[in-house]
């Protein structure tokens, strides 16, 4: 265990090799003796210490983890965790480590954080968005170029939101419709309860047979009304297709007048 190998005479001081302490000093009539150091201490050069040196302790709540193992001849050397970046070196490692920024909506990476240095984020510019995570701003969608209509504007940190929205013509053509289908609705009740008021003077039948024609024309109209209505909506706001759908409408109307 001496250093060197040497013996020195008359108890002088003995420097015990790496790796090793003092177990016990030397005496008059005995020499210094060594032994190893234990698990998680170390001495880095010879040395008189009656203990070892206690091993860095590389702790994830630092944001910190292993490199390099400590042994008896060496100290443990730590490096910043997955996501980390290092705020103090020493010795060749870290002892002290911070999470990388983390960049806002509306900013995007312009430099990715490494081990030695943190996230740098930097703002969209006009016209562009991001949620944080992307390292390019992207371009808002443009919904006119797909033939649609913006529903929600983009913004730095969301695309523009797209699709069939009711425009103030739309809305109008769709009231006009309405009122079309109610007054032909009307129109062709009007027809059809006469028709069968005269039939039923001309057979003589009862009050029965009256409140009956009543019924029959008045639910025949409310179904006129929901399925035409329902015809004239899909045209208008699924198909976008006004040509067709006024030649449908005409079409529903004669065939019901002629039939």
């Amino acid at each position: 265990c001496l250093y060197n190998g040497a013996v020195l005479a008359h108890c002088e001081l003995v420097f015990i090799s790496v790796g090793n302490r003092v177990y016990k000093h030397c005496t008059e009539f005995t020499s210094t003796t060594c032994v190893p150091c234990s698990n998680s201490s170390y001495t880095p050069q010879p040395n008189g210490l009656l203990s070892c040196l206690p091993c860095t302790l590389c702790d994830p709540g630092w944001g910190l983890r292993v490199k390099t193992v400590c042994t008896r001849q060496s100290d443990a050397v730590c490096e910043p965790l997955e996501g980390f970046y290092c705020t103090d070196h020493r010795s060749g490692g870290c002892i002290q480590a911070t999470e990388h920024s983390k960049c806002s909506p509306g900013e995007y990476i312009q430099r990715t954080g490494t081990a030695d240095r943190d996230t740098v984020c930097s703002g969209c510019a006009e016209g562009t968005f991001s949620n944080g995570s992307l390292h390019t701003c992207q371009p808002h969608s443009q919904c006119e170029d797909r033939g649609l209509t913006v529903i929600k504007p983009g913004s730095n940190s969301s695309d523009a939101e797209c699709g069939n929205k009711s425009s103030p013509a739309l809305i109008a053509g769709v009231t006009a419709g309405l009122i079309v289908v109610a007054l032909v609705a009307a129109a062709v009740t009007g027809v059809m309860f006469r028709i069968k008021n005269k039939t039923v003077q001309n057979t003589g039948k009862s009050l029965l047979m009256y409140l009956y024609i009543h019924i029959y024309c008045i639910n025949n109209v409310l179904l006129y009304c929901i399925v035409l209505y329902c015809i004239v909506l899909y045209c208008i706001i699924v198909l976008t297709d006004y040509c067709f759908c006024t030649v449908l409408i005409m079409y529903i109307i004669l065939y019901y007048i002629l039939y």
